[in-house]
């Protein structure tokens, strides 16, 4: 189980359109912290954004895009598979639905209040590895510095390189889950689209022998078809 501690450093958000009244009221009452707006009009440099940065959420404004909100949806899962989106605006009931099978989260009409837009959100915020940036989490005897990009146990730091670092901080958010080799390939390497999955694999058997080494209670174990899954051993209670 991973546990976060620490305060929450930043939120992000990405909107693609017209940053709305609704949008501003909503975030700036959110609590644990003001959020970071960055907006566009071109889906494009949304994605690129979403590579380039570390972010939060996603909200797509509907009702004023150039081309369907479904397909802005896919295109954003197609780079994030597990960034949270959510649509405004958008009114046919067979639209709402076709955002929803292309991985949004939350789909939106046009008079949605933001009292219970926020009501939805905080619900998901309840899992915080998705929805906030934490300074410090811990997995096993695994402590992770994420705004200093240092782990280690007990005083003793691992010697990790940025991209080890980087596939750690996944697994360590996704514990006991399977990360997908694509979803890890994009946290390795988010600034280009030509991704080698021997990368990953490079990486994940440097990332477990450095783990051994420190005595970690940490196992990266691979999944067939999936990825790979880190997993903490228990503890054992202290006899009485």
């Amino acid at each position: 189980m991973t546990s976060y501690s620490g305060e929450i450093v930043s939120m992000k958000a990405l909107v693609l359109g017209n940053v709305s009244n609704l949008v501003n009221e909503l975030l700036s009452s959110m609590p644990g912290g003001k959020w970071d707006i960055s907006s566009t009009q071109d889906p494009p440099e949304l994605v690129k954004n979403l590579q380039d940065n570390d972010c939060n959420l996603v909200i797509i404004e509907g009702a004023a895009l150039s081309l369907p909100p479904d397909v802005a949806v896919g295109q954003v899962r197609l780079v994030d598979e597990t960034i949270p989106i959510i649509v405004l605006g958008v009114g046919e009931v067979e639209a709402r639905v076709r955002c929803l099978t292309e991985g949004a989260d939350e789909v939106f009409p046009k008079d949605v209040v933001a009292k219970e837009l926020q009501a939805r959100i905080m619900v998901r915020m309840k899992v915080p590895s998705r929805w906030t940036l934490h300074r410090e989490l811990q997995v096993g005897q695994v402590l992770l510095d994420v705004q200093r990009r240092t782990a280690r146990v007990g005083q003793e730091y691992l010697t990790l390189t940025p991209q080890e670092f980087s596939l750690l901080h996944i697994l360590a958010q996704n514990a006991g889950d399977a990360c997908s080799i694509a979803l890890i390939m994009r946290h390795l390497s988010p600034n280009t689209t030509v991704r080698d999955p021997t990368l990953v694999r490079v990486n994940v058997c440097r990332l477990r022998q450095k783990l051994s080494a420190v005595h970690s209670g940490l196992t990266i174990f691979s999944v067939r078809k999936q990825g790979y899954r880190l997993v903490a051993e228990e503890k054992e209670e202290a006899a009485a």
